[in-house]
């Protein structure tokens, strides 16, 4: 499903949390799951029962391993190169010792590589622990190996012509088949290596429910000593306050990371997360100005906008967030249509909307003094003329400014007066 997740940094934020691949094609495969999130929450619990099941297994599998060499060069010849090259005859292997060189050594590769998938990956797997439409997958991967008699092959000290020409005709015989089994075989790598994310980052797998979101001790997963908070949202436009360095821009993406992996069939970063389906996904943080497509930083926020308005019109339920919305254009501009983007989206039911913003005038707003809206800050504090953050979300409104304070610090007021 597509989104708009730019901001969220997938390859280089996300990706690393989960990415024990064991060669480059398995991690586009990852790659590409981490992308699109799933149709609805039937998928969803059917993908987290598949990684379950890899964690499980985690003992298991813990052998598994091979040669990148092999994998590419193995996964190169059975599914790009040309299959004419196995229509070889006794008596081309008898003549050109270079042909049976060559033809050997591939076979080599290919029973050693299938062997070790077979039995220190396949056949160590408990079937037990995966639902059945997996356990399919399974048995194919298995009966499609065991097709080529790996372990004979493999226990062969020397290769003999008979048996170079044998499974040269095995090979050929499924030329159209490898790439269902790629298929299937590089998916399951990539969950298991979402597997392995998933315990050493000790997430937790969440819960669907039809309103709010609760999340338990969530934080950002790439800090390395981060802040936890516990969150509650009961209404559907949430504002959050707070001065510049306190961590607002953190906490939105540690929120969202949870959220939109949790629409993935993932772990989250949190002890505990339950909350709703979300058909459509969109967060625009640190955004800067376009200037290959000539918009401006303002601009950028009408779209991005404008793209969330339309898809909940289409039908979509939207989990949004806004860093700092319409901070692009001057103070009198961004009250009055930020006063009137929160006014519409509290309409908007069974989407949720997280809105930043340094606007203090908008605490005057009656949709934010009666609630309407969830109003919450990150704290801070000034002691001994220094500011202090705790990152920990509190109930309500900041009209906390450091602003002064950091330049008068930092010693610009004395330079300015010399």
């Amino acid at each position: 499903m597509s989104n708009n997740i730019n901001d969220l940094n997938l390859k280089k934020e996300i990706f690393p949390l989960f990415d024990y691949c064991l060669n480059d094609i398995s991690k586009y495969k990852l790659f590409d799951l981490l992308n699109f999130t799933l149709k609805n929450k039937e998928e969803i619990y059917a993908r987290q029962i598949i990684i379950k099941g890899f964690i499980k297994n985690e003992s298991n599998l813990e052998n598994y391993t091979y040669s990148k060499i092999y994998f590419h060069q193995v996964h190169n010849f059975l599914t790009q190169a040309s299959y004419d090259e196995l229509d070889i005859s006794k008596l081309d292997l008898i003549i050109f010792s270079k042909v049976k060189q060559e033809i050997q050594s591939k076979i080599i590769q290919f029973t050693s590589l299938f062997e070790k998938i077979l039995n220190s990956f396949l056949k160590k797997i408990n079937k037990t622990d995966f639902p059945t439409s997996y356990v399919k997958d399974l048995d194919y991967m298995i009966d499609f190996i065991s097709f080529f008699e790996i372990d004979y092959y493999k226990s062969l000290n020397n290769y003999k012509i008979k048996d170079i020409i044998s499974l040269s005709k095995k090979i050929k015989s499924k030329k159209n088949e490898f790439q269902k089994f790629y298929d299937i075989l590089l998916k399951s790598e990539a969950y298991f290596s979402i597997s392995q994310g998933c315990i050493f980052n000790k997430f937790t797998f969440p819960s669907f429910i039809d309103h709010d979101i609760s999340i338990k001790d969530v934080y950002h997963p790439l800090l390395e000593k981060p802040v936890s908070n516990d969150v509650f949202f009961d209404k559907n436009v949430i504002l959050l306050t707070g001065p510049n360095m306190s961590g607002k821009s953190t906490f939105l993406k540690s929120i969202f990371i949870s959220i939109y992996l949790g629409h993935l069939g993932i772990a989250v970063p949190a002890k505990e997360a339950n909350f709703p389906f979300f058909d459509y996904f969109s967060i625009s943080i640190n955004h800067q100005d376009d200037l290959k497509s000539g918009y401006s930083h303002f601009m950028n926020e009408i779209i991005s906008l404008k793209k969330v308005l339309e898809k909940y019109h289409e039908g979509k339920r939207c989990f949004v967030i806004f860093d700092e919305l319409f901070k692009g254009t001057n103070i009198e501009d961004a009250i009055a249509i930020s006063s009137e983007t929160i006014k519409g989206l509290l309409t908007y039911n069974a989407s949720y909307f997280l809105i930043s913003t340094h606007l203090h005038l908008l605490n005057n707003l009656n949709e934010i003094k009666e609630n309407k809206t969830g109003n919450f800050y990150i704290e801070s504090r000034i002691e001994n003329n220094k500011p202090i953050f705790t990152y920990k979300l509190k109930d309500g409104w900041s009209d906390l400014k450091i602003g002064q304070i950091l330049f008068q610090n930092e010693g610009i007021t004395s330079l300015l007066s010399k």
